[in-house]
C-alpha cells in the first residue's frame, strides 16, 4: 500500500515538472515573438517608397551641387579668357592709334617732303597736337621689360640729349625739343635721323 502511493506521488511530481517546462517554453516563445516584432516588423510599402525618395532627392541634391561646381569652374575659365582676349584687343587698338598717331609725319620723313615750316617746328607742333598722348597712351599697354627700350627711343627721337644742354642754356622745354632737327649747327640730315628714331619707336607697335 505504500509502495503504490509512493508512486502515484512520483508520477505527480513528474506531470507538474512536465507541465512547468511547457509553461516555460510557451513564455520564452511569446516574449521572442514579441521581441522579433518590436525591434524588427516588417516594412510597409509607404516605408519602402519614402526611404527610395530620400536616396532619390539626396542623388539630386549632390547632382546639383557638382553641376554648380563644374558651372563655377567653367564660368572662372571664361571669363580668363575673356580678360585675355580683352586686353590683346586694348593692345591691338592703342598699337594701331599709336600708329595713326604718326602716320602723317611718318610719310613725310619718308618721302623727304619739302615742309612750309623748319622740320623742327613741324615736328615740335605734332609732338604737342597728338604725339605726347599717343605715346603716354600706347606705353601703358606695353610689357613692363619694355618699357625702359622704348623710353629710350622716345628720349632719342625727341633729341633728349641737346635737349637738354638747350633748356640749361635757359631755352624752355618747349622750344628745346626737337631742335637737333634744324640741321645747322648739330650737322648731319636732319630728315634721316628723324625718320631712324620714329621708325625705332613705331616697331614697338609691331610697325616696319
Amino acid at each position: 500500500m505504500l509502495c503504490g502511493r509512493t508512486v502515484a506521488r512520483k508520477k505527480l511530481g513528474v506531470a507538474k515538472t512536465i507541465l512547468a517546462l511547457q509553461g516555460a517554453r510557451e513564455e520564452l516563445n511569446t516574449t521572442d515573438t514579441i521581441k522579433r516584432g518590436t525591434s524588427q516588423p516588417p516594412m510597409t510599402d509607404y516605408e519602402i517608397a519614402l526611404i527610395a525618395g530620400g536616396f532619390g532627392i539626396a542623388g539630386t541634391l549632390l547632382g546639383v551641387f557638382f553641376t554648380y561646381r563644374l558651372s563655377l569652374k567653367v564660368a572662372d575659365q571664361q571669363f580668363q579668357h575673356l580678360k585675355v582676349v580683352s586686353k590683346l584687343d586694348a593692345r591691338h587698338v592703342a598699337e594701331q592709334n599709336f600708329v595713326a598717331a604718326f602716320s602723317e609725319e611718318h610719310a613725310a620723313l619718308l618721302n623727304d617732303e619739302e615742309l612750309s615750316i623748319p622740320l623742327d617746328d613741324y615736328l615740335r607742333r605734332a609732338y604737342h597736337a597728338k604725339h605726347k598722348i599717343a605715346i603716354t597712351t600706347f606705353r601703358h599697354f606695353l610689357e613692363a621689360d619694355l618699357r625702359a627700350s622704348f623710353d629710350a627711343a622716345c628720349y632719342e627721337y625727341h633729341s633728349g640729349k641737346i635737349t637738354e644742354d638747350m633748356i640749361e642754356t635757359g631755352i624752355p622745354k618747349r622750344e628745346a625739343m626737337f631742335m637737333e632737327y634744324m640741321g645747322h649747327p648739330f650737322g648731319g640730315n636732319p630728315y634721316e635721323k628723324a625718320r631712324t628714331r620714329l621708325s625705332q619707336m613705331l616697331s614697338f607697335a609691331g610697325y616696319e
